[in-house]
């Protein structure tokens, strides 16, 4: 089947049964992630997004340092057709919060370190759900760890199927500026564009099975744990 949107490219990963399809950094090493294991957490997210009532074309914002959460939380929102709005975790409340009204998104996915952000401007904003990448105990957000784990690692034909129905002119992500020259601007972007983004760089950088892409933030090279997750492509 030719690969034409994220989701396509989803499925065709978690399709491998590899036993190691991304790696996370914790504090000493970097621990391998197997393709039903992504599968479990990316299923587990996109059930518990949709029972939200998080539709096609509904919007959710990402805030947080690289990690491979953020992968998951990406590809959870787009098998249900929602739209992901990143932010920059730069930003200042009020920068963030002029995105997240202008872009009316439902829900936030943040790391810990970004929560408080979120929090001080929630009533300023649309935003119904707040989700906390970190494992930790907070009466106001959910804990992504606990949907992850939640998820099954079992085929999910219903899933599946909606997530087949996004096509390629479907918008997937609306891009803000950073916002230093004046007031953030969104670019659409659809499935296609984003599809070809990731087949231009496999021809670009000749990926083969079990070569490992490592990508690193300012913010990351400080603080290990905050690593991003390293990607296998074949």
């Amino acid at each position: 089947m030719k690969q034409q949107t994220l989701n396509d490219i989803f499925f065709a990963i978690v399709g491998r049964r590899q036993e190691r399809v991304m790696l996370a950094r914790d504090a000493s090493h970097w621990a391998p992630i197997s393709s039903q294991e992504l599968y479990r957490n990316v299923a587990g997210m996109a059930r518990e997004l949709k029972k939200w009532g998080l539709r096609k074309g509904d919007r959710l914002a990402i805030l947080s340092e690289n990690r491979h959460e953020w992968a998951v939380a990406d590809f959870a929102t787009l098998l249900l057709g929602a739209v992901v709005v990143p932010i920059y975790s730069t930003l200042t409340a009020q920068q963030t919060a002029y995105i997240l009204c202008d872009s009316g998104a439902k829900v936030v996915v943040s790391s810990a370190k970004q929560l408080e952000k979120v929090l001080s401007i929630k009533d300023q904003t649309a935003v119904e759900k707040v989700v906390v990448m970190d494992p930790m105990e907070t009466s106001n957000a959910v804990s992504m760890q606990r949907l992850m784990r939640e998820g099954s690692t079992n085929h999910d034909a219903e899933l599946e199927a909606g997530a087949r129905t996004i096509v390629a002119h479907d918008l997937a992500s609306i891009i803000y500026t950073s916002g230093t020259t004046g007031t953030s601007k969104g670019g659409a972007t659809d499935s296609r564009q984003l599809g070809l983004e990731h087949c231009a760089l496999a021809r670009r950088f000749r990926y083969r099975p079990r070569t490992d892409l490592r990508f690193f933030s300012a913010s990351t090279q400080r603080d290990p744990q905050k690593q991003v997750g390293v990607s296998e492509a074949s």
